[in-house]
């Protein structure tokens, strides 16, 4: 039998064994899927201390349904010897506790933000911030 007649099978045995292993299919998976619309909402809860020189917000964004993310900027707007403000990033899932994702105190005219956290269906998160003169809450988001 001559060569060239025994590669035509051969090379229909190779095309079926890669169609069957996946290995054409490779090349479909190559192409790249549309990217997910990321949406912000800035500012969905806002607190202050009631002489207003800490202050919070938090800010949220969507990356897919059900996908949800939050992160909380802190800051402390008072200047010369006034103390700082301390902040709590709170998170709880269903009817369970509170657990902090963030905390720390601030020095005069300072600031900070938080990285990004889980906020998925079932869960809520809350700021708090104290000034020395008692806790101020944000409604759960």
């Amino acid at each position: 039998m001559p060569i060239t007649t025994i590669s035509k099978p051969i090379a229909l045995a190779v095309s079926a064994l890669a169609l069957s292993s996946g290995l054409a299919t490779a090349s479909a998976q190559v192409t790249s899927a549309s990217p997910t619309a990321v949406k912000y909402y800035y500012g969905v809860r806002q607190i202050q201390t009631d002489d207003g020189r800490c202050t919070a917000q938090l800010d949220a964004k969507k990356t897919a349904p059900g996908h949800w993310f939050v992160r909380a900027s802190f800051y402390n707007m008072s200047g010369g010897g006034v103390a700082g403000c301390s902040y709590y990033l709170w998170r709880k899932k269903g009817n369970g506790y509170y657990g902090s994702l963030s905390h720390a105190s601030l020095r005069r005219n300072s600031s900070h933000q938080t990285a990004w956290y889980w906020d998925g269906p079932g869960y809520h998160v809350k700021m708090t911030l104290n000034d020395g003169d008692g806790d101020v809450n944000s409604k759960p988001y």
